[in-house]
């Protein structure tokens, strides 16, 4: 028997936050190494204040596509591994050193989700947040955060974003979010055929030689994972089980 989809997405979230787990163990064994001098364990710091990172249950971890230039890496989570309150003990950390030092973000308007980082055709790299909640946008490096819209959302931001400037947003509407005029185009998906998830699109969307430029994950009836074939429009047929 399948789970119902609420113990789902619960053990999604556990699944994701271990191996977020582990990558935060391979960026402190390497990059993200020589934290600044600890805060009281505990004690959440004010917006812009020099955190101690190992001190923080850290549930994600996102570096920019752009590393190399600006060394950026942003983590968020719990202020105190006790404490429950988003709106008290849910930050993020951004670093400019490739994980060097740490300094709390305000934050103001982040939906706690995940964040992903894009960067567009002028090189300015760009937050998104998301996951079962309004695709959330910003353009200061978490500091401040929009809605871009108010669907729910499990966002997928290709390797080309800079020059298309596209986000592919799975859940109930399928959508393609475009950074470039932020206007979101409403796609078929599966047409009905599935519950839809997530929505990817290949590197070099549109187009992607003789494959497919776009893939499907959803669950038919029977509440099986299933991943469709999708064209450049992203209406999206077959199916291939997932075990």
């Amino acid at each position: 028997m399948n789970a119902p989809r609420s113990d789902v997405r619960r053990r999604r979230e556990l699944q994701g936050r271990g191996l977020w787990a582990a990558r935060v163990g391979v960026l402190i064994g390497g990059v993200v190494a020589g934290v600044a001098a600890p805060t009281a364990h505990g004690v959440a710091a004010g917006a812009g204040a020099t955190v101690d990172i190992s001190t923080k249950d850290v549930q994600f971890v996102a570096v920019s596509p752009v590393y190399q230039r600006t060394g950026l890496v942003v983590a968020g989570g719990n202020d105190n591994q006790h404490c429950t309150a988003l709106d008290r003990c849910h930050h993020i950390w951004v670093s400019h050193d490739g994980g060097e030092s740490w300094v709390q973000s305000a934050s103001k308007g982040w939906n706690h989700k995940q964040v992903y980082i894009a960067v567009d055709s002028r090189g300015h790299e760009v937050l998104f947040a998301a996951s079962d909640e309004p695709l959330d946008r910003s353009d200061d490096e978490g500091e401040t955060w929009k809605v871009v819209t108010d669907q729910e959302s499990n966002p997928f931001i290709p390797a080309e974003f800079a020059s298309n400037g596209l986000v592919a947003v799975g859940g109930s509407a399928p959508y393609l979010y475009s950074n470039l005029d932020g206007s979101e185009r409403i796609v078929d998906g599966s047409g009905g055929k599935l519950e839809d998830l997530s929505l990817m699109l290949a590197p070099s969307y549109p187009v992607a030689g003789s494959f497919a430029p776009a893939l499907l994950e959803g669950r038919d009836g029977s509440r099986h994972e299933v991943v469709q074939q999708c064209d450049a429009q992203i209406h999206c047929t077959g199916g291939v089980d997932l075990p």
